[in-house]
């Protein structure tokens, strides 16, 4: 007996394409629909019912066509119903990687990248990256499509992030709206701030154990709830991110350190002729006390003098 093969899964792609062509052959089927029966109604307005039904049906085909929300749904609903998991995570990552990794010249900065990638992820239409420093203080390092976030301070904020941190925790802000966010029996009080906005997640950028930023994303187009493939995939990713953040950190020092290095080697070469130039007037101001009378030695100091003031120069 020959062995089974595998069963194929049929791509995203292929489905979602066969899809939108049995939606068009019912809507073409609708319209032969509608203008049969006007046709078999018969009667002085079948001509205006004719052109009523077509354009009625042509307007909700423009609707669902136009409607972001609705295409949002569309594409839930399929890969509910038909696909085991929400993503096709090999797509997705290689999506993310590609926006993250790679520079195009277009000046858009590292931090832009991040934020794209995350909410290219789930159709998120932008976001803000906040980045956390070692005393556990945000600032809005970068955004894109997103109005500015001004994060606030204090306890109850490093609490949080070592809440986050600890548990690298996605926020899902339709879940915290009571004022605490809870995981396995542990609980926290989320800041007025953060409670306030009005956005779907945030996604947690740690290295090394250590968060060290905060990527706040926008509702998709048509709202849903985060589900534990929107966190796991979401973890993965900000792991990802924070690596690229965390890297970008260190050549950047690498590089500090290095202009520095030259800076020094620089300033040792001036250092050393100062030192040269003081020890001259010095000896000619200890000479000068002695010989201040001699015609000659007087000629020798002013030349010793313009020659150190060009030096100087």
């Amino acid at each position: 007996m020959s062995p089974k093969l595998p069963c194929r899964q049929s791509s995203r792609a292929a489905t979602f394409q066969s899809v939108s062509l049995i939606a068009i052959l019912g809507y073409l089927a609708a319209m032969m629909s509608a203008s049969w029966l006007a046709g078999a109604i018969g009667g002085d307005w079948r001509r205006g019912a004719e052109i009523g039904l077509i354009v009625l049906v042509t307007a909700v085909a423009i609707a669902v066509v136009v409607s972001a929300r609705t295409r949002g749904l569309f594409k839930v609903l399929i890969a509910k119903h038909v696909f085991e998991h929400r993503y096709d995570y090999r797509r997705e990552w290689a999506r993310f990687t590609n926006t993250v990794g790679r520079e195009r010249g277009d000046g858009v900065s590292l931090e832009e990248r991040i934020i794209k990638g995350l909410a290219d992820i789930a159709e998120a239409p932008g976001g803000v990256l906040l980045l956390v420093d070692s005393h556990y203080q945000l600032t809005s390092a970068a955004r894109w499509n997103a109005a500015p976030i001004a994060p606030g301070a204090g306890d109850d904020t490093e609490a949080v992030l070592r809440f986050i941190q600890d548990r690298a925790y996605v926020l899902a802000f339709d879940k915290m709206r009571g004022g605490l966010i809870t995981q396995g029996g542990h609980s926290c009080a989320v800041p007025a701030w953060l409670a306030r906005l009005e956005s779907w997640a945030g996604v947690p950028l740690i290295h090394g154990g250590r968060l060290i930023g905060l990527v706040i994303l926008e509702h998709p187009a048509f709202r849903r709830q985060i589900d534990w493939e929107d966190l796991d995939l979401f973890r993965t990713a900000g792991v990802q991110a924070a690596s690229y953040l965390a890297e970008a950190k260190g050549q950047q020092a690498l590089a500090d350190a290095r202009r520095f290095d030259e800076f020094n080697r620089r300033f040792a070469f001036i250092i050393h002729d100062v030192k040269n130039l003081v020890s001259q007037l010095s000896l000619v101001a200890r000479n000068a006390e002695r010989h201040a009378d001699n015609p000659a030695f007087r000629a020798d100091m002013a030349l010793t003098l313009q020659s150190s003031v060009k030096k100087m120069n």
